[in-house]
């Protein structure tokens, strides 16, 4: 299964669609159980994303593979505090995967990387790698000399930026992890329902709809399968705050999805590509 679960909304009232806010328990035992059966077994998470970490800790099994990320470091909030927190935290001695949140504390002192480094060779992190919103930062770093094992990158149908670097990432043996798959619900939210700031997406929206509608599919089904069938592409991290939302997530990956809508998602593009990234829409 290349779906993996991400938690911020586990932790932080956040997404533009999300009109559920913080699972209760009960809900989060639903999701888990759900995901158990659907052999979903990767989760991601963030120090920065409230007490997502506690209620990971709390439901995850030894079986789920936990990718977390480190960010906003401070010498009373260093790498070695957060990520010791973390273990505390997720009830785990060692964990799948560890990134960095915020790539220019990574850029302005790369002995961090070499931090890290020591906590993968110590057996407590199988991968290290970053996560990214910008292909420029990719390229800094690869010319750094940071390769990373694992990457968490934005990809959708309509942003495809990072999608020129996939195959150069897999000769370095990175696993991809894709996020914003739905850009955040955006795809979802009724045109009618957005604001201007959202104008030069509409056209682009519009044709994503258009392409949904003459094939038969359900939004959902268009943006994760594009996502899913890229060979690229070893996790998709996709958030829910409810279990029946897993459930379509789970049957929306099943569907056939054809080269020919493909390659029709393939030819549609953006006026103001700034807009896909979510933290311009303030």
């Amino acid at each position: 299964m290349k779906i993996g679960l991400g938690t911020v909304q586990w932790g932080l009232d956040y997404g533009i669609a999300n009109t559920h806010g913080i699972p209760s328990d009960e809900v989060l035992n639903s999701i888990f159980a759900l995901a158990n059966k659907a052999g979903i077994n990767l989760f991601d998470t963030a120090v920065q994303y409230g007490e997502a970490e506690k209620r990971l800790g709390q439901f995850s099994n030894p079986e789920h593979r936990i990718v977390t990320k480190l960010g906003n470091l401070t010498p009373q909030n260093s790498l070695k505090i957060q990520l010791e927190n973390s273990f505390k935290h997720l009830k785990r001695e060692k964990i799948y995967g560890c990134l960095f949140h915020n790539i220019e504390e990574l850029t302005k002192n790369n002995d961090l990387w070499t931090e890290l480094l020591d906590y993968k060779a110590a057996g407590k992190i199988s991968k290290i790698g970053y996560s990214l919103y910008e292909p420029q930062d990719l390229l800094d770093l690869l010319e750094a000399g940071l390769h990373p094992d694992l990457i968490q990158l934005p990809y959708s149908i309509l942003d495809r930026k990072f999608e020129p670097y996939f195959e150069q990432l897999k000769s370095l043996g990175t696993e991809i992890h894709i996020r914003s798959v739905f850009l955040q619900g955006l795809y979802f939210k009724p045109m009618e329902a957005l604001s201007s700031k959202f104008n030069d997406l509409k056209s682009a929206l519009k044709e994503v709809e258009e392409i949904a509608t003459e094939f038969g599919l359900t939004k959902v089904e268009l943006a994760l399968n594009y996502v899913l069938k890229n060979e690229y592409v070893d996790y998709a991290i996709i958030g829910v705050e409810q279990s029946s939302q897993l459930k379509e997530i789970i049957n929306a990956s099943k569907i056939d999805f054809s080269k020919s809508i493909e390659e029709q998602l393939n030819a549609l593009s953006v006026e103001n590509p700034t807009l896909l990234n979510p933290s311009n829409w303030k």
